[in-house]
C-alpha cells in the first residue's frame, strides 16, 4: 500500500469515528428528551400542589376569624356573624365556627338590634302607651320580662316611661332535646339559636314526646327542701314540663350543683344543665314554649 493510500485509509476511517459519535450523541439526546417528556410527574408534585391549592381557603378562614372578632369588638354583632357564616362551609373546625355563630346569636338577643330572619330572630320595636307595664307587655308578645329588661338595659322594670322605646321578639322559641346526643337546642322559628350540653335519664327514664313549659321557678325548693340545702339537687331554675292531658307529669329542665353529669345520662329523668346555661335559657323561654324530646 503506498503512502497516499495509507493516508486515504486513515481519513476515512477518522471520518467514521466523528460520525459515529455524532450520531450516538444524537440518539442518547434523543432517549433523554422522550424520556423528559412522556413521564409524567411524580405523586408528591401533585400532593403538593393540592396542598397548595387549599392554602387560601385557609388563609381566607383565618383572616376572616379575626376581622370577625375585631367587628365583634367594635359592637358590630351582626357583620361578625354574617363572616362566621360565610366561612362556615370551608372551615376546618366547623363545630367551632357554629358555636361562635350560637354565642353571637344569643348577643344579638339580648342587645336593643332590632333583627329580621335570617340574620337574627323576628323582632320589632314597641312605644310605651298610657298604662303600660312590662308584665302586659311581656304577656302580649308572648315573652318574658328577663328577655324585656335584658335586651332592653332596663334597670327598674316598674319604672318605664310612655313614649319608651323597646325592642320585643315576635319570634316564637322552642326547644328541642336529643336524649341520645343528651343536647337541647334552642330555636327562634326556625332559627337555630343555641344548643347546650345537658343531661338526661339513666336507662332512658327521659320520655319522648312533645311538650310544653308548664311553670317558671326562681331557686326551686325540691320535695319540701328549700333552695339553698345542700340535699335540694335542682340548681338555680326550673322550668316544668307537661304533655297533652298531663300523662307524665313531674318532668322538668332544671340546674344543677353537680356539673360533672351535665353530657350523661344519669338522671331520674328530668334534664338537667349548667346553672349558668339554665339561667340563660330560663330569660328567654316564657311558659307555654313547646318542648319536643326526642331520641
Amino acid at each position: 500500500m503506498t503512502p497516499r493510500t495509507l493516508m486515504k485509509h486513515k481519513r476515512h476511517a477518522a471520518i467514521v469515528i466523528v460520525l459515529s459519535l455524532l450520531v450516538g450523541a444524537a440518539l442518547i439526546y434523543t432517549i433523554w428528551a422522550f424520556r423528559n417528556k412522556s413521564v409524567p410527574p411524580p405523586e408528591p408534585a401533585k400532593k403538593a400542589a393540592a396542598e397548595d391549592r387549599d392554602v387560601p381557603d385557609e388563609e381566607k378562614y383565618r383572616t376572616a376569624l379575626i376581622k370577625a372578632r375585631e367587628l365583634e369588638e367594635g359592637n358590630d354583632l351582626l357583620g361578625a356573624k354574617r363572616l362566621y357564616e360565610e366561612v362556615l362551609p370551608v372551615s376546618s373546625s366547623p363545630e367551632e365556627v357554629q358555636r361562635e355563630i350560637c354565642r353571637l346569636n344569643m348577643k344579638v338577643l339580648f342587645s336593643p338590634l332590632v333583627t329580621e330572619p335570617p340574620e337574627g330572630p323576628g323582632s320589632e320595636v314597641y312605644t310605651v302607651k298610657a298604662g303600660d307595664n312590662l308584665e302586659g307587655i311581656a304577656r302580649k308578645y308572648n315573652t318574658t320580662i328577663d328577655l324585656l329588661t335584658a335586651s332592653n338595659s332596663i334597670h327598674n322594670p316598674r319604672n318605664i316611661q310612655i313614649g319608651d322605646r323597646y325592642k320585643v321578639v315576635t319570634d316564637e322559641f322552642s326547644i328541642i332535646v336529643s336524649r341520645s346526643k343528651n343536647t337541647l337546642t334552642l330555636l327562634a322559628g326556625e332559627i337555630l339559636m343555641n344548643e347546650y350540653r345537658v343531661g338526661t335519664g339513666e336507662y332512658k327514664k327521659t320520655p319522648l314526646g312533645d311538650f310544653k313549659i308548664r311553670n317558671r321557678i326562681i331557686e326551686p325548693p325540691w320535695r319540701g327542701i328549700p333552695y339553698g340545702d345542700e340535699r335540694n339537687i335542682l340548681g338555680t331554675r326550673w322550668m316544668g314540663l307537661v304533655n297533652e292531658g298531663d300523662r307524665i307529669p313531674g318532668y322538668g329542665i332544671h340546674g344543677t350543683w353537680e356539673a360533672e353529669t351535665v353530657g350523661k345520662s344519669v338522671s331520674q329523668g328530668c334534664i338537667r344543665m349548667y346553672n349558668e346555661d339554665v339561667e340563660e335559657l330560663f330569660k328567654v323561654v316564657p311558659v307555654g314554649t313547646r318542648v319536643k324530646i326526642i331520641e
